[in-house]
């Protein structure tokens, strides 16, 4: 089965309230390789006390197992006041009965990071929906992209991944659309355009179409 981690923390503005929710997952097939990985969701955690963060893990062992070695991790911690605050006030587990579950809530979170610690991520890429930013495989863990890799770091919080994407290049570009339709073409859709405008009560929108198919 595979053990979720959620540990749940939001930003608090003086004036807006809670606004930020920060969210991380991982999704490992139990590999030797992926057992150095679980701790971390407390290695996160220690850094502050905003993190939203599901770690899915493919395991043997019951929930009371993971916390164990999750407690026993804490107690090495520098910062193991807020990593536990972190666990204790916002930790799930999650067990899921396969690798699809997982993959299915990982959208529905919609992290901002995700970590595919499986033997071949780009297997499972293409089923990964929502996710600020990816990263594939048993040597690439989250901080490569923080510190060194390059991936841009200002990535939709709060599960808006759904539907926002990381800061790109596009963002700064100003770009004009522009549409042209020939005689026949306006014609073929002039009743839909109608319609719509009807619908809405904007008949100079109508007339526009109609007076054009006068001509």
């Amino acid at each position: 089965f595979f053990v979720g981690y959620i540990i749940n923390q939001k930003r608090t503005d003086k004036r807006l309230g809670d606004v930020e929710t920060r969210t991380k997952k991982m999704i490992d097939d139990a590999s030797l390789e992926c057992k150095a990985l679980k701790k971390e969701a407390i290695l996160e955690a220690k850094e502050q006390e905003l993190q939203l963060r599901n770690e899915f893990e493919r395991e043997s062992r019951e929930k009371k197992s993971e916390l164990a070695k999750l407690e026993q991790r804490l107690a090495k911690l520098a910062r193991r006041d807020i990593a536990s605050a972190s666990i204790e006030n916002n930790c799930k587990i999650i067990v899921t009965d396969n690798l699809e579950q997982a993959v299915k809530l990982s959208n529905e979170f919609a992290p901002e990071h995700l970590e595919l610690c499986v033997k071949k991520p780009f297997d499972l890429l293409n089923e990964i929906t929502s996710a600020g930013s990816v990263f594939l495989g048993y040597d690439t863990p989250e901080a490569v992209g923080d510190y060194i890799a390059g991936a841009n770091h200002t990535l939709p919080t709060s599960g808006s991944a759904r539907f926002s994407s990381p800061l790109g290049v596009n963002d700064f570009v100003k770009i004009t659309q522009y549409v042209r339709y020939s005689a026949k073409a306006l014609k073929d859709c002039a009743d839909d355009i109608v319609a719509f405008a009807n619908s809405e009560g904007l008949t100079a929108h109508e007339d526009s179409v109609t007076v054009r198919l006068k001509k």
